[in-house]
């Protein structure tokens, strides 16, 4: 405790209720004394009482300086002041006061008054540390995802490449043959579940910040029916895409390339995957560029049951369903598509009907006079850049 009055017989009567209360106490004439003692002893001390009415430097101006030249805002600073001081009690509270005890007071309203702040302050100081403690704890995580980005990528590309060379290879067949495909069956699915748990650590990453520009969507959507057309034919699922909008040219947003490639990879992935063979997924594109780009991914497939839909969004293996033709499902990629939505400024929505299907709706900020921009091609790596289940 650092008491601050002009009074040495104040100062000896505050001095021994606070020692015999267990604290340590400093003691100065005035302001100023005050003021230096602050600049060299700021960590050790706790609350400030301060008297109002003090020669060279009052209780207001002590105040003022310990919040804006020592920048101690929240060091708790109790002002004492006379019955006839009520009048400044605005004038304290402007200067950053954190209380104020009217003399004369009793040691219950002393004790009280004190107790108060030290609790407090206490506890700002624990939260103080515990912040410092999580952002060290989350810069180690995002140097773990760096670091994993690289190495656990590294050498599962290693392993499918060697094994598309073996496969090569007109020499190689029976049961050997079946051997690197399911080699290269595992691989890609464990490349898959690196690639979720990577991305995951991205989004919640506090240094998760991608370039956005003007896109088309139309041209996203585009790519991303290009890259996963070999799927639907393989399952006979048709990719229909359709649109409506009151301009002359394609609706355009503001986002990231590759996030909205991966969105719409991972949610037309997912339409072919629960689809039954034959029948087709719609993508319907709305957009105003005065207002809002709504793209919805229709599909006629398995549907969710609606107990999961509340958790859709969540990492919750109460939501994994295998697809229609026995593809696997990790429970990551809505999690990941709402991320990669709320970070690229849209929101996403979901109904479904079990055994009728589903029906995802994004919407994006449209950018408006960005159409009559002259957009540069995105670089959009199609091969790379494949579904999540």
């Amino acid at each position: 405790m650092l008491i601050v009055d002009d009074s040495a017989a104040i100062r000896s009567i505050l001095s021994c209720e606070l020692r015999s209360q267990g604290l340590k106490v400093l003691q100065a004439g005035d302001g100023l004394e005050a003021f230096a003692i602050l600049q060299k002893r700021a960590s050790e001390i706790d609350v400030v009482i301060t008297d109002y009415l003090m020669p060279l430097c009052d209780g207001a101006e002590l105040c003022r300086k310990i919040r804006l030249e020592l920048g101690l805002k929240d060091l708790p600073v109790i002002c004492l002041t006379g019955t006839d001081g009520r009048s400044n009690v605005i004038e304290m509270f402007k200067a950053g006061v954190s209380d104020y005890l009217t003399k004369p007071f009793s040691k219950d309203e002393l004790n009280a008054g004190i107790g108060v702040h030290l609790k407090n302050k206490t506890l700002q100081d624990e939260l103080r540390i515990r912040i410092v403690e999580l952002k060290r704890t989350n810069k180690r995580k995002d140097d773990i995802v760096s670091i994993c980005s690289h190495d656990l990528r590294t050498p599962m590309n290693g392993i499918l490449g060697f094994t598309e060379v073996l496969l090569l290879d007109p020499h190689i067949g029976g049961e050997n043959r079946e051997f690197l495909e399911e080699i290269r069956k595992s691989g890609k699915l464990q490349l898959d579940i690196i690639s979720d748990i990577l991305e995951l650590g991205r989004l919640e990453s506090s240094t998760s910040k991608c370039e956005q520009i003007p896109i088309s969507v139309s041209e996203i959507i585009q790519a991303s029916t290009e890259s996963l057309k070999h799927s639907a034919n393989k399952k006979k699922v048709e990719l229909k895409t359709e649109s409506q909008w009151v301009h002359p040219e394609p609706p355009i947003i503001r986002g990231n390339p590759k996030d909205l490639m991966r969105i719409f990879n991972n949610l037309l992935g997912n339409a072919l995957k629960f689809s039954h063979p034959e029948s087709h997924v719609r993508i319907w594109i709305q957009g105003n560029p005065d207002s809002k780009v709504v793209i919805s991914v229709i599909d006629q497939g398995i549907g969710i049951p609606a107990e999961n839909l509340p958790l859709l969004f969540e990492r919750n293996e109460k939501t994994r369903q295998t697809g229609t033709g026995g593809e696997p499902s990790f429970g990551y990629g809505m999690s990941i598509v709402k991320g990669l939505v709320e970070q690229n400024h849209g929101e996403i929505e979901v109904t479904s009907q079990q055994g009728k299907g589903t029906t995802i709706r994004i919407t994006f900020p449209a950018a408006g006079d960005l159409t009559k921009t002259i957009l540069k091609e995105p670089e959009i790596e199609v091969s790379t850049l494949t579904a999540v289940p």
